[in-house]
């Protein structure tokens, strides 16, 4: 996606809890 730098660390963190669901969910 674009730079994390732009986006604030908040939008980061989201991402990153979205692919750890995205991941649980194909692991599931």
């Amino acid at each position: 996606m674009a730079n994390p730098s732009t986006k604030r660390d908040g939008r980061k963190f989201v991402t990153l809890a979205m692919e750890r669901d995205v991941d649980a969910g194909e692991g599931r």
